[in-house]
């Protein structure tokens, strides 16, 4: 800064008038040590207080647990300056007033009051500026004028109106902006801008369906901006309502509105109109997935979870005709085989599984060669098959549920593998062969008799 004082000859008058505009001067551009001034904004970094009017133009960060008082006076706020505090830090305002500059014919905020930690106002008039917070802010004896909405940034941010505080002139068509989970405390006392403007409104922007499949349809009626609604799950099972766009799913009415209730909340409900698999194909007799018509909620993440089958195996036994379990088995015979899965979900499922030979890792000779069932809901079902071998030593079987394809992790409905205790295969003694030897035993020496007595025969004959 540069300051040029007189240096010819001046009255008592005129140098008395230099010291008090130097000192009107310096009261406005020092600074104290725990803030400082950047090229556009201002600083503050631990507490400090204002308490003289004036005129703001440079924007201003409270930050590293800086806490910055405006305590009786009268600042006019340049256009487009920003206030900023962050999330460790706080701005106060006693008795004071804040007055934007907005060029006429403008409808933005003059200037902009962005929290992440905390704003307290006591007694205090803000004309003409945009407040957004993350944080905390605390009204009390307050008037907000042409400020509103005051726009909730974050489902933790919360505003708490006391005292005689009121909005007035606000834009649009509320006074406060929020989100779902944000917290809204306002007062017996507060007044709202009134009329077609309503006190708040909550809204709700990118929710999404989940579910375990590719192309679930759905529908949704509650919604205020559509009777009903219908969506899709996309490749990766997820539906994003009405494209994830923003959407009022609460509205405090304004004192002036004609509406029966002083309070309107969405209550919608999802409705599954189609929801199969390979496990509930229409020729099944088992419904869609995702149970009945349930309650949309606000969450950002609606995970449908309910109405499915979660299936897993028991056992796999290969048992004898006393349905005992079964250790040796000659090559050529028909074992039975039981195996026995549980459902611990709520829908049931008609499943199939395919078994291999554990120790040669091809496909066993099982029949049929997909053996199946329908579990019904926290139930087990057994299937039952054949299982032959071809060569003779120990082998067990490996079997696997099959899972749909329309499944977007092909776990989700549980499944899994099951392997079977070893069973010692033996080549069987051929009984029939050892009956035909003894035949052909007695016609050898019937031969040889035979053909003894014919020898002896004609010896004897040679003789004579």
């Amino acid at each position: 800064m540069f300051i040029a004082l007189w240096h010819g000859p001046m009255s008592m008058n005129h140098r008395l008038s230099i010291l008090v505009c130097l000192t009107l001067l310096a009261s406005i551009v020092a600074l104290p040590s725990n803030a400082f001034a950047e090229e556009d904004e201002i600083i503050v970094e631990s507490n400090m207080t204002w308490s003289d009017d004036m005129t703001l133009s440079k924007d201003v960060r409270v930050q590293n647990g800086g806490s910055l008082t405006l305590s009786g006076i009268e600042v006019s706020i340049s256009n487009g300056v920003e206030i900023f505090v962050d999330s460790n830090s706080s701005l106060n305002f006693v008795g004071s007033n804040l007055v934007g500059e907005t060029p006429q014919g403008d409808d933005s905020p003059g200037f902009n009051i962005n929290i992440a930690g905390k704003l307290e106002s006591s007694q205090s008039y803000i004309n003409d500026g945009g407040i957004s917070a993350s944080g905390s802010l605390f009204f009390n004896d307050t008037s907000l004028v042409r400020s509103g909405p005051v726009i909730l940034t974050s489902g933790g941010a919360a505003i708490s109106l006391g005292g005689d505080s009121s909005f007035t002139d606000s834009s649009g068509d509320h006074d406060i902006r929020a989100r779902v989970q944000s917290t809204i405390i306002w007062g017996e006392d507060v007044s709202g801008s009134g009329g077609e403007v309503n006190k708040w409104e909550r809204r709700l922007a990118d929710q999404s369906i989940v579910f375990d499949v590719r192309y679930v349809t759905y529908e949704i009626s509650g919604m205020r901006d559509f009777p009903t609604y219908s969506g899709l799950s996309n490749d990766d099972g997820i539906s994003f309502i009405d494209g994830g766009r923003e959407r009022v799913v609460e509205i405090a009415w304004s004192d002036d509105s004609v509406e029966n209730s002083s309070i309107w909340s969405e209550q919608a409900s999802v409705t599954i109109t189609d929801y199969r698999t390979a496990w509930n194909r229409e020729d099944s007799g088992i419904g869609n997935y995702g149970g009945g018509p349930f309650e949309l909620g606000w969450d950002s993440v609606v995970v449908v979870d309910d109405g499915t089958p979660m299936v897993g195996w028991v056992s796999l036994t290969p048992v004898n005709d006393e349905d005992m379990p079964l250790s040796n088995a000659l090559v050529g015979d028909s074992v039975n085989v039981k195996a026995v899965i549980e459902n611990s979900g709520t829908a049931a499922a008609q499943l199939y599984i395919n078994c291999d030979s554990s120790d040669t890792g091809t496909t066993a000779q099982i029949s049929p060669s997909y053996p199946g069932t329908t579990v019904g809901p926290i139930s087990e079902s057994t299937i039952e098959f054949i299982w032959r071998v071809s060569d003779a030593g120990n082998s067990s079987l490996s079997c696997r549920i099959l899972t749909p394809t329309q499944l977007v992790d092909e776990t989700a409905f549980g499944g899994g593998n099951q392997t079977s205790a070893t069973v010692d295969w033996k080549v069987p003694v051929d009984e029939g062969g050892i009956s035909l030897l003894i035949p052909a035993a007695i016609a050898i020496t019937l031969g040889i008799v035979v053909a003894g007595y014919v020898i002896s025969s004609r010896l004897e004959s040679g003789e004579n």
